[in-house]
């Protein structure tokens, strides 16, 4: 229990430093429960309490700093029903940010304790790590920084070749040479590349039109014969006479007439071939070599296709035309 605000400021510091050293226990591998000095208790960690007696004059040092120079406020503290003084947030925030302070103390004596047990007569152990304050390090390279070993040196990095200023990174010149020695680098390449060109068209070897290129082409020219054979194959060639009917009743169809019947709405046609190709996608699937509709007048009178008499074509061609039941 605390009297006053600094007494709570004390035991709150207090609390802290024994959470610490706790930690620190364990980390170097001490039990804080088995106490020199304080005796052994049920749920209390005696030898962590024996080991934060040498940090408590820091704590009680930095609490004297504090109350000298800190301006409290009266939210800062409250007291409870026993008549306790406490510490309310966000004081409590910012006596937590003590903790890495406390570690620079305590680190210290917890190793030299874990050494001290170490040495002890009949107590085979090696050296003890000190994961705390990383002193076997520290030793570690100023033995070797004494010993005179081998040390790194840097690499001096040559100048620009151009203006002789320091360069940047791997770079091979400065930062102002850079924009200039790249475009010397692109023509470089450019005039190589166009005289390498040059040198194997004189040979007959051109690697635009022969080589991979030509394997390529080739390639492409024989999957369009093949798809296209095999079309001939699947389907029956229609004769030529197959279609005069339907350009017959076609002609004096419009192009917005034969779009809305055909659902394909939306489409501006400004010329007589965009209406002859529009006209061609509306009979359905024709032959590749087909061009129908080559000698179209302009459409100029207006009827439905119901008007138009289909029965001398052929049912496929005629159910593409009238399509299906509205």
């Amino acid at each position: 229990m605390a009297a006053n605000p600094a007494n709570a400021i004390l035991n709150y510091m207090y609390a802290l430093l024994e959470a610490e050293t706790t930690i620190g226990c364990h980390t170097v591998g001490l039990d804080p429960g088995i106490g020199i000095l304080h005796a052994d208790q049920h749920s209390r960690d005696s030898f962590a309490l024996d080991l934060m007696e040498a940090s408590r004059p820091y704590v009680d040092r930095w609490l004297l700093d504090l109350l000298e120079g800190h301006y409290f406020r009266a939210r800062d503290f409250s007291e409870d029903r026993r008549g306790s003084c406490r510490i309310n947030p966000p004081l409590t925030h910012h006596l937590s940010e003590l903790t890495s302070a406390l570690a620079s103390q305590f680190g210290p004596v917890i190793e030299r304790a874990s050494q001290l047990l170490a040495d002890t007569p009949g107590v085979r152990t090696g050296r003890i790590p000190t994961p705390l304050t990383g002193s076997n390090r520290a030793t570690a390279r100023e033995a070797k920084a004494s010993s005179g070993g081998p040390k790194r040196t840097r690499r001096v990095q040559s100048p620009c070749p151009n203006c002789g200023g320091p360069k940047v990174g791997e770079r091979s010149t400065c930062d102002g040479c850079f924009p200039e020695w790249k475009a010397e680098s692109l023509r470089q390449i450019t005039e190589a590349s166009q005289a390498r060109l040059a040198y194997l068209r004189g040979r007959g070897e051109d690697p635009a039109h022969g080589g991979e290129a030509a394997a390529r082409r080739g390639s492409a020219v024989s999957d369009g014969q093949r798809a296209s054979r095999l079309w001939d194959e699947q389907n029956e060639k229609p004769l030529p006479s197959t279609f005069e009917p339907i350009q017959a009743a076609l002609e004096p169809v419009t192009v917005s007439d034969l779009a809305r019947c055909t659902g394909v709405g939306g489409i501006l046609l400004n010329d007589q071939a965009g209406a002859q190709d529009t006209a061609s996608q509306a009979l359905g699937d024709h032959h590749r070599d087909h061009r129908p509709g080559q000698s179209m007048t302009p459409l100029t009178t207006s009827v439905t296709l119901a008007d138009v008499d289909l029965s001398s074509a052929q049912p496929r061609f005629a159910q593409h035309i009238v399509g299906p039941p509205s």
